[in-house]
Formats: C-alpha cells, structure tokens, sequence
C-alpha cells in the first residue's frame, strides 16, 4: 500500500497523524515533504497494490505538500491500482475522467471535515480509517464495493452515537467532530470504470446532494 499524507497546514497534520497511526511497515510512505508528484508517481509506477491518501483536493486535482497538485487526470498513466481520497472535492470531475481511463477512484464530493485534534476524540477514529485503508481495494469491483459502503456507514453511525453519548455526558457539542464522522460516509463516493454513474451509499438523500454534485 501507498500511504499519502501532507502536513503543510493544521487541517493536513490532523490527517497525517491519522496515516501515521493507519500504516503497517510494509507500506510506502509518502508523508510530509516526500508527499510530492514526483516521488508519488515513481512509487505508483512501481507499486500496484493501491493508494490510500489524505489531503486537500480540488475537482480537476489532489494536492500534494505545500498546496502543490499531485495527482491530476495527466497522471493515468502511473496510476495502476484503486486510490482512495480522503480529500475534499476529488470524488467529482477528477474521479469521473479517470474511472474513463479504467481506474477505481474513491472519493469524496463537497467539503469534508478533518479528525479531530484532541488526542482521546482522535483515537475513536482510527477504527474507521483503518477500516478504510484496509479494505478499500479488495472491494474496488461491481460485486463488492455496496459492502464496503455498508461497512463504512455502519461504523460511522457508531462512532457518531458514541461521540455524542461523550458529549451529552460533557454537556456540550462539538458540531465539526459530529459532521466529520457523518460525512466520511455520506460524502463518499466511487466512480467505477466503465460506468456513467458514480456510486454512492442508498442512505444519501436530495439534501446531501453538495452543489448538485451527486
């Protein structure tokens, strides 16, 4: 696997700590500076055994570190395995022009919400990210990829209703923690190649449509 992390902002160290907590030893870890076109589409080109990434994104781009993009439809040549995005904006044009060229893209439409800071709330998150990491690619087909969603829905809802069991106890509510874990699920979307429609977990609704982006 191919761990891809920036940190050039708070919200990107919020999302590497969560890489850093998610890889095993045999992963290639692009994380910080390393976290650079270059050195992504050199290890791409040797590996194909997926690309799980955290960072920000832009419809036409997934950034890299310092704001620079790093993956972009010109890039489909390297790209040889399933990616997964946890980025804002990716799982709309981006996804869509390289599922044509025959890639698995997961990813995310509208703006998504960092993990939290707080090390204990943070912690509670890392169940479904390694869920996420590890099991994105063995479901990136037309037979399996519903489960998947399922599975991500259903430890979502889990760990929203934990969340806020902590706060009700706390008295108080953290609406960005709440939103983060709904919309890791409710925003994630796949585009499979060969196929004119992006796919989407059946819970979503007309009001999670984000700027007409389905």
């Amino acid at each position: 696997m191919i761990l891809f992390a920036t940190d050039f902002d708070n919200t990107c160290r919020q999302t590497l700590e969560i890489a850093m907590n998610i890889s095993s030893d045999s992963d290639v870890k692009l994380f910080s500076d390393t976290a650079n076109r270059e050195q992504l589409r050199a290890a791409l080109a040797e590996n194909e055994c997926g690309l799980f990434a955290l960072s920000h994104g832009r419809p036409e781009y997934l950034t890299g570190q310092h704001n620079i993009p790093a993956i972009s439809v010109s890039d489909a040549d390297v790209i040889k395995c399933p990616v997964f995005a946890f980025a804002c904006h990716t799982g709309t044009m981006l996804g869509r022009e390289l599922a044509k060229l025959g890639i698995y893209w997961w990813g995310y439409t509208g703006q998504i919400i960092a993990p939290p800071n707080d090390y204990e709330l943070q912690a509670l998150f890392v169940p479904v990210f390694q869920y996420l990491r590890d099991n994105f690619v063995e479901h990136s087909n037309d037979i399996k990829y519903m489960d998947f969603m399922n599975n991500v829905y259903k430890l979502c809802t889990a760990l929203k209703d934990d969340l806020e069991d902590r706060y009700t106890d706390n008295n108080q509510i953290d609406f960005e923690v709440l939103m983060c874990a709904e919309r890791i699920w409710n925003r994630l979307r796949l585009w499979l190649p060969g196929s004119e429609d992006v796919a989407s977990h059946p819970e979503i609704t007309s009001e999670l449509i984000i700027d007409g982006w389905l």
